[in-house]
């Protein structure tokens, strides 16, 4: 109006009735509101999760949002970030943490808005309209302003956002401990501008925000949290330095849950004489870790079993049912077959119950698709529920079904494993690789009815197992199965006991402990004699094979040619290869090279009418080496091209000790055939024989794998690589007490290094283009799969 009163309003946001009048000028208040920065404290002992923070602040930054009306057509902006875990991970945590760092960097300036929905809490749920409500009041809108019902009071809120936002002064809303989708949905922002954080027991895939799945500290991070927890309560208390190892283990048994870390904290701070060993003790007595871990003041309690207890109360009563089942599982993590016959149902309704339980962090992912696992304290709950919910004879009937499927399952892979046919197995490849996944809970499931005086499923377990733990060189694992089987078979009669003891002996060997292998197979070779015919055939190659460990080649040569006349009694083709196989090594030992190779040749062509690859695998391997110790006879070309034949089928079949044999055997075929201008190829194999042994748990075959490298160090004149090898060698032989192998490298590192190796004229005449040409680069080849020059090889040679 003119010369009137001129009304203007900038620089303010309202929600209600503005006076009007000459001249007035609103502006937004210099400070954020307390109902703008109501985050909870953060906690000084917060540590380990720099890449989790990082990812939940990565979507809050005001350059991680688009513009208005500039979202990518592929779909909706993320508007931040929904971090998920189980009870007591630490989810509130991280959230308060992100928050307080973006408002630092001054990412928010309007402030925060927190909310605790208590979506997991039945009594204190908050539902979104009420939270609503509340911000809106928070946001300044009066009461009587606040509109009725969810749906206008989320358009209501996203517009004001959206108007904090225009004038400079972005929101941070963080809503925690949301149940659903339904819950945290429509408190999420929708201006395009505000970000959120969210946190859920539940991975809510549908909310428009970046997931971040947090899961258990590690050990380090544990310990540190522990530590700095304790120093909050009180700066003097030194008893996580001064016993670390105590420390440790508490950590271990907490499972790195940040929940039970800090109730042990708390309950140590309480107690500041009672040394941590004490805590060991009480959180490692069977079942009472629950118990263990809670803490009362004046305001109540927080214990793991109560967090745990409002995640477990939302299940439907067939997830629950499953839950509590899924306790009886023997080892630490389960499949989708073992989940079904514990559930007595189809796997298609499991499968999916399996993903609800993991959705709601109840159980963990496990080391492959469809495999899962429990947290150690969730297991702990999953049990205790278990016996309080399930009648005794429902828990007895499924953990016999569960034992059963997996007692049967693993004598359809022995069979299948041993050549003959099984329909639960199309392959030995279906069938080792189950056995790989199902070792743990096999080997529990053994030990659990050794437990409980189950002797004949402990005497069958262990027999189904043990040609498997042999192939996978499992010596420890194999040990204890086969010592418990042989405690069964005193309770059931001869027979089990001559089996178990041949078991038990042949673990034994294959773990280098010769006297208890020749003991244990000698007892097992009385039991069965003039019993069991073939039984005993294959006790005597075992035994055979002990004495050639033990460097007794005419008992060898005893026992092979024993039971080699069993075998050909009995017309058990395959067997009488495999005789003639160990009696070929014994008989090479003993430097009857020629007899040697006929009697390789004759299993190596008995193998390949039988179709038997991988017999005839460790029929090369050792005619190989006798063409390698028989210096007038087998070019180097040979010698390498056999090693490579029996190089592809160990691949194929994933015979790890055979390679590593290879490996070994390779090395020794170019350091002493080859001569300097093969050195790499000489120390590259010795080393990849080293680590593979090293890997399968044989430090005495590494040992001689290092004493190869340094042997062809020697060979080409480099003393002192040679002798930092060699002396590796020296060492473990030292620490495994091979008094024969330390003398014979002590002599060796005290004599002066050799002139170089040089080749021999025939292999200078004969095999030189060959060697250039094929050999250096052959292994690498098949291993590759490039197995073509294999047959190029051959037929040069012949």
């Amino acid at each position: 109006m003119s010369g009137g009163t001129r009304n203007e309003i900038t620089g303010g946001i309202f929600f209600s009735a503005v006076v009007q009048g000459r001249d007035i000028t609103v502006q937004l208040p210099p400070a954020v509101t307390p109902a703008l920065s109501g985050l909870p404290a953060g906690s000084g002992a917060f540590t380990g999760r720099e890449d989790e923070l990082r990812r939940v602040l990565a979507p809050l930054a005001p350059q991680a949002l688009p513009a208005p009306g500039n979202q990518d057509a592929a779909g909706p902006a993320v508007v931040g970030a929904a971090v998920s875990g189980m009870a007591g991970v630490g989810k509130t945590e991280l959230a308060v943490q992100a928050a307080r760092t973006a408002l630092d960097d001054g990412w928010f300036p309007g402030g925060v808005l927190f909310v605790d929905l208590f979506g997991y809490d039945s009594v204190r749920r908050v539902e979104p309209e009420v939270a609503l409500e509340g911000w809106l009041r928070a946001l300044g809108v009066p009461g009587e302003h606040v509109p009725p019902g969810l749906q206008n009071r989320s358009r209501l809120f996203t517009s004001i956002l959206d108007a904090y936002a225009r004038e400079g002064r972005r929101i941070l809303v963080v809503i925690d401990n949301a149940a659903s989708h339904e819950q945290a949905g429509p408190l999420l922002p929708a201006d395009g501008r505000t970000a959120a954080i969210v946190t859920s027991r539940h991975r809510l895939g549908m909310l428009n925000t970046r997931k971040v799945d947090i899961g258990v500290l590690p050990a380090e991070d544990a310990v540190t949290l522990l530590r700095r927890a304790m120093a909050m309560l009180d700066p003097r208390d030194t008893r996580i330095d001064d016993h670390p190892g105590d420390a440790a283990t508490i950590a271990r048994l907490c499972g790195g849950l940040p929940l039970a870390l800090r109730i042990v904290a708390a309950l140590l701070a309480d107690e500041p004489s009672r040394p941590l060993a004490g805590t060991v003790a009480d959180l490692s007595e069977a079942g009472a870790r629950l118990e263990e871990l809670q803490y009362a003041d004046a305001d109540g309690e927080i214990a793991v079993r109560a967090a745990f207890a409002l995640s477990y109360a939302r299940l439907a009563p067939e997830q629950a049912r499953l839950f509590r089942s899924l306790a009886l599982n023997p080892g630490a993590e389960f499949g989708l077959d073992a989940a079904a016959v514990l559930a007595d149902s189809p796997t298609s309704g499991v499968r999916r119950t399996l993903r609800r339980l993991r959705a709601a962090h109840l159980i963990e992912d496990g080391s492959a698709d469809g495999r899962y696992r429990f947290h150690d304290l969730m297991r702990d709950y999953a049990r205790e529920r278990l016996a309080d919910e399930d009648a005794e004879p429902d828990r007895v009937a499924a953990h016999g079904r569960l034992t059963q499927f997996y007692q049967r399952t693993a004598a359809s892979a022995a069979r299948r494993l041993g050549g003959s046919e099984d329909d639960r197995f199309a392959t030995r490849e279906q069938a080792l690789s189950w056995l790989d996944t199902e070792r743990a809970n096999l080997l529990a499931a053994l030990s659990e009815a050794h437990e409980s005086g189950q002797w004949l499923r402990t005497f069958a377990l262990a027999a189904d197992l043990s040609a498997y733990l042999e192939f996978r060189h499992l010596v420890d694992d194999s040990i204890a199965a086969q010592t418990r089987a042989l405690d069964a078979a005193a309770r059931l009669g001869p027979r089990q006991q001559a089996v178990a003891a041949a078991n038990l002996g042949n673990a034994y060997r294959i773990g280098g402990q010769y006297d208890l292998a020749e003991s244990h197979l000698r007892r097992a070779r009385e039991l069965l004699r003039g019993v069991d015919l073939v039984s005993e055939g294959d006790v005597l190659h075992n035994l055979g094979l002990v004495y050639f460990r033990m460097g007794r080649y005419a008992r060898a040569e005893s026992c092979h040619r024993a039971d080699l006349g069993i075998c050909t009694a009995t017309r058990e083709r395959r067997r009488q290869g495999q005789a003639l196989t160990a009696l070929g090594d014994a008989l090479r030992m003993q430097r009857r090279y020629a007899e040697a190779a006929r009697t390789l040749d004759t299993a190596i062509h008995l193998f390949e009418r039988l179709d038997a690859s991988a017999d005839a695998m460790l029929a090369r391997v050792n005619h190989a080496l006798t063409c390698l110790d028989w210096r007038p006879h087998g070019s180097a070309s040979f010698i390498i091209w056999q090693l490579c034949r029996a190089l592809k089928t160990a691949e194929e079949i994933d015979a790890r000790p055979v390679k590593a044999t290879i490996f070994l055997n390779l090395s020794a075929a170019y350091t002493i055939r080859c001569g300097t201008c093969h050195r790499d190829a000489a120390i590259h194999w010795a080393l990849e024989a080293a680590a593979l042994f090293r890997s399968l748990r044989d430090p005495r075959q590494e040992a001689g794998a290092l004493r190869n490298v340094g042997i062809a160090h020697r060979s080409a004149g480099e003393t002192a690589e040679a002798d930092r090898h060699l002396r590796q060698a020296l060492a473990i032989f030292a620490g495994l007490g091979a008094s024969k192998e330390v003398k014979v490298l002590n002599a060796l590192l005290a004599k002066p290094a050799p002139q170089p190796l040089r080749h021999e004229q025939h292999s200078r005449d004969e095999d030189a283009r060959w060697l250039t040409k094929w050999c250096d680069d052959l292994p690498h080849a098949v291993l590759r799969g490039d197995t073509a020059r294999l047959s190029d090889v051959a037929f040069a040679i012949y």
